[in-house]
């Protein structure tokens, strides 16, 4: 009989899903640099491009290449092929990324350099993409359970670490009173919103709860009054 440790099966990883989001080829890039307080997850579906970084250091990006950006770094999405370069993001929050004890702005994992584990990869997205699409009994528990296997994938190839990373969403809420400032005069769209965020209509509706004890549209409507 095997010989297991005891107590070191009920650890996990802890993050939270902000958004899921896929861009497909033919998608229209707004140039425009950002950062968020958490972690984006990028795995390149068709085409090439690049990530330009702090304005100045450009990522070269291609179909099958995963790359993760930690939080508070400048960025900004650029397409080099036609169609447009296609790819997932996932916004994950509560955690970041450790190389040699020092938070890296990015780590990049490139398809030649690493075949089976960008076969591992491209499976896992297959499967979260199954998930998101039918929707079933505790789909959003599968999906938290496939980034987790990404994200361990990715740790034990890269040499990297998970550390925790608190995420209040005060980035998320700031973005979207920046919207409803802009559009005030105009109808506004919830899921406009959620997307200028960088959040989910879900996690956006329970900041504004906690901040304001209001949905988004009652804090539209209550500014409009105002």
């Amino acid at each position: 009989m095997d010989n297991y440790i005891e107590n070191r099966f009920n650890q996990h990883i802890n993050f939270k899903i902000l958004y899921l989001n896929r861009f497909e080829g033919g998608v229209v890039f707004t140039h425009v640099a950002h950062s968020h307080a958490f972690s984006e997850l990028f795995y390149i579906l068709s085409g090439e491009g690049y990530l330009l970084l702090n304005n100045d250091e450009k990522i070269f990006l291609k179909e099958g290449d995963f790359l993760i950006v930690n939080p508070h770094v400048n960025h900004c999405e650029y397409s080099l092929s036609e169609p447009s370069m296609g790819f997932a993001v996932y916004g994950l929050s509560d955690i970041s990324f450790l190389k040699d004890g020092e938070q890296p702005p990015y780590l990049h994992l490139r398809k030649e350099d690493a075949a089976a584990t960008s076969e591992q990869i491209n499976w896992l997205y297959d499967c979260i993409r199954f998930e998101i699409s039918n929707q079933k009994d505790l789909w959003e528990n599968m999906v938290h359970a496939y980034l987790e296997q990404l994200i361990i994938s990715v740790v034990r190839i890269m040499g990297v670490t998970v550390c925790k990373e608190p995420y209040s969403g005060d980035d998320a809420l700031k973005r979207a009173q920046e919207f409803i400032a802009d559009h005030l005069e105009a109808k506004i769209d919830l899921d406009e919103m959620a997307r200028f965020a960088c959040v989910n209509k879900c996690t956006l509706i329970n900041l504004f709860k906690r901040e304001f004890g209001l949905t988004p549209m009652r804090y539209v409507m209550q500014q409009r009054i105002y």
